[in-house]
């Protein structure tokens, strides 16, 4: 069920776990498809914004990715982060160096 899951994301979350921070910034990314079962999640810009963060200073290189293709193009996320080129590109060296 989408509560039991989203509680299981939360506790990976609050141990830091990249993949669930990941998930659930997709998760509250305006526009992004959920799965039925989480249509309830409202999207929220900057808690998406918040968990990318969270993965990639953890050295997630999707995390990494995603979060600098959203500051190079914040229209991504409905236009609520100001661009930071040089955030981005920081961010998406940090993933190529993984091999992303």
């Amino acid at each position: 069920d989408g509560e039991q899951a989203l509680g299981y994301y939360l506790k990976a979350a609050e141990a830091k776990f990249p993949p669930a921070l990941v998930k659930l910034a997709i998760l509250f990314t305006p526009g992004m498809p959920k799965p039925e079962a989480l249509q309830s999640i409202a999207p929220n810009a900057e808690t998406a914004k918040s968990y990318f963060e969270q993965a990639a200073e953890l050295g997630d290189a999707v995390a990494q990715t995603q979060l600098g293709y959203a500051l190079l193009k914040p229209d991504t996320m409905q236009g609520a982060w100001a661009p930071d080129p040089d955030a981005a590109a920081s961010w998406a060296a940090k993933a190529a160096a993984q091999g992303l």
